[in-house]
């Protein structure tokens, strides 16, 4: 299991990946992404979650 601790300015993050990456995530609180990988995930879906949130992260960084 993988957590991520989401700072408040990024929450919007959870639901984007959804709804606009089609990544669904584990439900933890509200502040947090919780991930269950498989264990043979490849390098190229680690690489979308990655890419996604990276993209996702900025976009709410540039307003």
């Amino acid at each position: 299991m993988i957590g991520i601790d989401l700072n408040p300015e990024y929450l919007s993050i959870k639901e984007r990946l959804l709804s606009e990456e089609k990544i669904f995530t584990g439900s933890a609180k509200t502040n947090i992404i919780r991930l269950l990988p498989p264990l043979n995930i490849t390098i190229a879906e680690a690489d979308k979650f990655i890419t996604s949130f990276n993209k996702l992260k900025q976009s709410i960084e540039n307003g």
